[in-house]
């Protein structure tokens, strides 16, 4: 009896501490990372972990509609929405390569940016593309008129990616087909036919879409971001190993820009990290840069005066950047496109990450290492008007000490 009484215990426990793990581990990251969340973000995010509960019986039912359609009928016509900058259409690759996984005889029209153009290159994930910036023009000049280009298509299937956008949502609501998902705006959660849970300020961007998917009852296999190397891009990056002799070197992509002046590390940190990693007389360095980038690539160059270092050829789309990142051995650089491209391609990161919030945007997966200031402004807000101290507050040594680490191992 006394066993038998020990083994039942075993199994109830657990049940028992379950509801308070769940409960720790939602509070959890409001304690980890107070300057990034307060009692509006906590208030925001149980409200929205009610709604879902009380309307989840709705979504089973829905659900069990979805699994009988798929059953009787094969999906043939599916319309994703995402649209944003590069890093932001990376971090949903994952979904949108499960999707196709999942649906491989089905068509897929992509509403959003061009850069998934780039990202997976050929065609053979993205059967029709309508660019966002396009269509928006006809928005503008009638809205529900544009909505009849969805309406006639009737999808079977229409996933919203852009869960923070109340436009996305509207052209979901309204395409009139069969299905729709999606996760927000919280506002519009309630009218999908299928949504995922709750969306949290405490999330990672990439989880995210996982979480939209998975209300499909999809499993991304994949844990991370994906990017699919062109042939050009491959050729490209032969072409610059050869040319620069870097065949059997190790090699350090080093990539000091960003699209946005707050994502930016202070130039002058730069180069001394860069000066730290030559003195161990191992590595390459490959400066990454695009457009007006060049300037700060130079600069480094200039200053240091080292044969060791090299600038990279101009590459005309990400996707030729993500070559480059590829064949090397670690990326270091700040938390903008280039880091989701150097995770959704394998390579070692080491990330400076300014003012953005570690939860939704840091490098995808633990072998990644980001590093965060020491000072943030309780309301970050843009233009910045504190001369970006969150930025000055990360100094070379304490992301030495960590690059180092990576380095040795």
């Amino acid at each position: 009896m006394y066993n038998q009484y020990n083994y039942s215990m075993k199994k109830i426990i657990p049940v028992i501490l379950y509801p308070i793990k769940s409960v720790l581990d939602f509070f959890r990251p409001y304690f980890i990372y107070p300057q990034y969340y307060g009692i509006r973000e906590v208030s925001k995010d149980l409200a929205g972990l009610v709604i879902y509960c009380i309307t989840r019986p709705m979504y089973w039912i829905h659900f069990l509609r979805w699994k009988r359609y798929q059953q009787k009928k094969k999906v043939k016509k599916i319309l994703i929405l995402f649209w944003g900058a590069v890093g932001d259409i990376v971090t949903c690759s994952t979904a949108i390569w499960s999707i196709k996984n999942s649906f491989p005889k089905a068509e897929i029209t992509f509403l959003g940016s061009n850069a998934i153009n780039r990202i997976f290159p050929g065609g053979n994930v993205i059967d029709h593309f309508i660019h966002y910036d396009q269509y928006k023009k006809e928005i503008k000049k009638n809205f529900f008129k544009s909505i009849t280009v969805f309406r006639k298509e009737r999808f079977d299937l229409c996933i919203n990616l852009k869960w923070n956008s109340d436009r996305a949502a509207m052209i979901t609501i309204l395409s009139r087909s069969r299905f729709t998902v999606g996760s927000g705006p919280r506002h519009w959660s309630l009218l999908y036919h299928l949504a995922s849970a709750p969306v949290y300020t405490t999330r990672h961007q990439v989880d995210r879409f996982k979480d939209i998917i998975g209300a499909l009852g999809i499993e991304t296999k994949n844990s991370r971001p994906l990017m699919l190397i062109s042939k050009e891009s491959e050729k490209f990056t032969e072409k610059f190993w050869k040319t620069n002799k870097l065949k059997n070197h190790k090699v350090i992509l080093v990539h000091p820009g960003a699209k946005e002046d707050y994502k930016r590390w202070p130039l002058k940190n730069f180069k001394n990290i860069i000066s730290e990693i030559l003195r161990l007389n191992k590595y390459k360095i490959v400066i990454g840069w695009a457009g007006k980038e060049i300037k700060l690539a130079q600069a480094i160059q200039k200053e240091l005066k080292n044969k060791n270092i090299i600038l990279s050829s101009e590459t005309p789309t990400i996707n030729y950047l993500a070559g480059l990142i590829k064949k090397s051995d670690l990326f270091f650089g700040n938390c903008s496109a280039p880091m989701n491209v150097a995770v959704a391609v394998g390579t070692l990161s080491v990330v400076v990450m300014g003012s953005n919030n570690p939860l939704t945007w840091s490098p995808y997966g633990k072998r990644h290492r980001y590093i965060l200031p020491k000072i943030r402004c309780r309301k970050c807000s843009l233009p910045c008007t504190e001369d970006y101290i969150c930025q000055e507050s990360i100094l070379p040594k304490e992301v030495w000490n960590i690059l180092k680490k990576k380095l040795n191992k």
